[in-house]
């Protein structure tokens, strides 16, 4: 570990000397707190600095070293310096080394934590991580020092202090740089209100954000004024809103309308932001059969007043995979999944890769055009995460991305007139950013480790900073939502947070239940209920909000409703337990066309016995119906369930009936003869009806066990090959059909439907 003392001096008058401290280079140094006697002194503007020297390390490959060069770097002229130069060992009995800080605060408050560090020339930005008494600061970048130098300094983030002890530790995050110093100095305390000043409580066209932090200029800078002069007045409207929220609570998101729901039964509340995603209109899907239905979605959800926010994983528009496996199709937003080069493709613009570049951007306009005729404006958010280079519009690094996000910016802006959009930029980084003329609100996704509620406050100030305060700040994507309280007391002002899907929201542990409920339920925090009634037309700032009466949310249904199937990862191509399975690439590629979900914690359950609601939930999804408003027709199906409107779609139809006695039994279990009927009855809605020849059926030896009812579509569906026998010689009718099962029986009759490529 490495041990710090830090002393916060209150009421000077000029009795402290400047000063630093410098100890000597040993390992290892007294397990103690330097107290106030014993302390170095500060300088005037109450900086306190100590070196790597004081050092307390723990766990393997962290050391001490003087001034001695990392490999074959000459240049590294500092004193000392912790080494973080080693890389870490599979399945080690001993934890990565890391150095503790213990700090002797004088007061509780906020402190500005600057590192020194050395990273050799070559070597790039490394990115570490602080635990502040146990908890996590998020990930934290060092960037490389200027060119000809090896050491640097910087502020990396704001932490809390408790009056008293305190334990700063340093982890290796990625490694291979040094630590030379700390340096700490008090901060400026967040202001009350924060950011926004707002004359009379409604929007006059002045309102601003103030600076709220040091290393801001505090000039006045406009915020509400939307890079397109032609946005429509629902657009314009909801920047107003985010405007008038911000520094002073944060909006909540969720990603996938199944989720929304199932926070509304969790929390009691809606969150007010649905966030989804146009991947499955990208041209090289479609033509692969892919079909979606989040426009409808999205229309829905801005009819009950909701907020709409959206990105696109954009398949690459040629050099993807096919059907084999581990290089299929649907990955093709992936870096390593596509041959397609953005920056050959806008380099040459009178290449077919430019001009397929064109035809993606037109179809997703299509998309974006019919939300506009709703009056829905968009939080959009193309090209997202793209620094990481995980995604092909990343891959070949800031300049062609930046030039494609302007290119999609003029195209949709003034050749497809397209003025529902709020344009969202997706990274911190400087040598990314595409410009303020095309950038209304900056962003980041962050996920930090599970149940780490931490603000991100260096993240947050990295963006604020991007922009010199000019334009809102907002958290796109994440995994353990910001504690409210903490955000309060760091003056992380995050415009509004969205979390993933799946594992993020349902585990239990990345966001716990009482977190949820704590986040759900803050004053802080908005939902759906607390929005504005007038959000979209004449909203003024004042607050006149829907009361939370359950009117709304019980009787206005999420189209496709909710399902047990919850995504766990951000896209996810497979789960683990169904490795080895037989159904494991038709499990995989159903669930890439977002008609399956697993279980929660990247599970699918295959063996497990398909319910009613289940199989209602999947055939509303396989063949497109829209979720219907729970009119109560069965009894045991709550409106505010998971799977109640595609339930009522799904009996709509005739496709799934009810009971004598009301009921629906959404948890009992399917039988394959009923699966049959189901599969039947889904070929006649969407008109096919074959034309049986002979008794498919009377080759098994158990046929007599068919119910009555169930012998012809039985039959039907035998003949035309949707399902099979348990053996050559048994149907086996009253066995449960399991998860995995429903899903091929499902998967061959949209390809018979020619609804899916085979």
């Amino acid at each position: 570990m490495v041990l710090l003392c830090m002393i916060i001096l209150m009421g000077m008058l000029g009795s402290a000397h400047p000063a630093t401290v410098v100890a000597d280079a040993s390992s290892t140094v007294p397990d103690a707190v330097i107290n106030i006697e014993d302390a170095p002194s500060v300088d005037p503007t109450n900086n306190i600095t100590v070196t790597y020297a004081k050092a307390v390390l723990e766990g393997y490959g962290v050391e001490k070293r003087g001034s001695i060069n990392e490999d074959e770097d000459t240049l590294y002229d500092g004193e000392g310096y912790i080494s973080y130069f080693f890389d870490e060992i599979a399945n080690a009995t001993e934890p990565i080394g890391s150095a503790t800080f213990t700090v002797d605060a004088a007061e509780a408050g906020l402190y500005e934590l600057s590192l020194g560090y050395y990273i050799p020339e070559g070597y790039g930005d490394k990115v570490t991580s602080i635990q502040i008494n146990g908890a996590g600061t998020g990930e934290l970048t060092l960037d490389a020092p200027a060119a000809g130098t090896v050491r640097a300094e910087k502020m990396v983030s704001k932490v809390l202090l408790d009056a008293g002890s305190n334990t700063i530790q340093i982890m290796r995050g990625w490694g291979y740089y040094g630590i030379e110093h700390i340096r700490l100095e008090p901060a400026n305390a967040p202001a009350s209100s924060n950011k926004l000043g707002a004359e009379n409580s409604s929007m006059s066209g002045e309102d601003s954000i103030r600076n709220s932090g040091r290393g801001y200029s505090g000039e006045a800078h406009k915020t509400d004024t939307l890079t397109n002069p032609e946005v429509t007045a629902e657009a314009r409207a909801l920047m107003d809103y985010l405007v008038s929220q911000y520094g002073k609570k944060i909006i909540s998101g969720q990603q996938t309308l199944e989720d929304v729901e199932w926070i509304k039964e969790q929390t009691g509340k809606y969150p007010a932001i649905f966030s989804t995603d146009l991947m499955d209109y990208s041209p090289s899907r479609v033509a692969n059969g892919a079909s979606s239905t989040e426009v409808e979605k999205m229309i829905e959800w801005s009819k009950r007043g909701g907020i709409v926010s959206l990105c696109w994983h954009w398949n690459a528009p040629k050099g993807i995979g096919g059907n084999e496996p581990g290089n299929e199709w649907w990955r093709g937003f992936y870096t390593d999944f596509t041959t397609f080069d953005v920056e050959y493709a806008l380099t040459h613009p009178d290449s077919e890769d430019y001009q397929l570049l064109i035809r993606d951007i037109d179809a997703i306009a299509v998309q974006l055009k019919r939300l506009q005729d709703a009056n829905v404006p968009v939080l959009w958010r193309p090209l997202h995460e793209a620094e990481g280079a995980w995604f092909w519009w990343g891959a070949k690094g800031p300049e062609p991305t930046k030039q494609l996000y302007r290119l999609m910016y003029d195209r949709l802006t003034h050749e497809h007139k397209l003025n529902n959009l709020i344009w969202v930029w997706n990274s911190e980084r400087k040598d990314w950013y595409p410009g303020d003329d095309v950038v209304d609100i900056v962003s980041l996704d962050i996920y930090n480790p599970a149940g780490d509620y931490n603000p991100s406050i260096a993240k947050y100030e990295a963006l604020v900073s991007l922009v010199n305060n000019k334009k809102l700040v907002a958290l796109a994507e994440n995994g353990p939502i910001p504690d409210p309280d903490i955000l309060q007391e760091y003056g992380a002002d995050w415009s509004f947070f969205s979390t993933w899907t799946g594992e993020y929201i349902r585990d239990g542990k990345t966001n716990t239940i009482d977190h949820l409920k704590k986040v759900y339920q803050h004053d802080y925090v908005i939902t759906l209920d607390e929005l504005p009634a007038n959000l979209y037309s004449n909203f003024d700032g004042k607050a006149d909000h829907r009361e939370s009466t359950g009117e709304i949310e019980g009787n206005e249904q999420n189209e496709h409703a909710g399902d047990s199937y919850g995504s766990s990862s951000e896209i996810q191509n497979s789960f683990t337990d169904i490795e080895g399975h037989w159904a494991k690439s038709d499990i995989e590629l159903m669930l890439n066309q977002k008609v399956v979900f697993g279980i929660g914690n990247g599970q699918f359950a295959p063996n497990h016995p398909i319910t009613r609601a289940e199989i209602s939930v999947l055939i509303a999804r396989a063949i497109g119906l829209d979720s219907q408003p729970a009119t109560g027709r069965f009894s045991d199906v709550a409106k505010t369930s998971w799977y109640a409107g595609a339930i009522e779609a799904v009996s709509e139809t005739g496709i799934v009936g009810g009971y004598a006695d009301g009921t629906f039994q959404p948890n009992a279990q399917v039988t394959r003869e009923q699966m049959a009927v189901l599969i039947a009855r889904t070929m006649a809605y969407t008109g096919h009806n074959p034309a049986v020849t002979g008794n498919s059926l009377a080759r098994f030896a158990d046929n007599s066990s068919v119910s009555p009812w169930a012998t012809a579509d039985v039959n039907e569906v035998l003949a035309s090959g949707l399902i099979h026998g348990v053996s050559t010689d048994l149907f086996a009718p009253k066995e449960m059909v399991d998860r995995a099962q429903a899903v091929v029986m499902i998967k061959r009759l949209l390809v018979y439907l020619n609804l899916m490529n085979s």
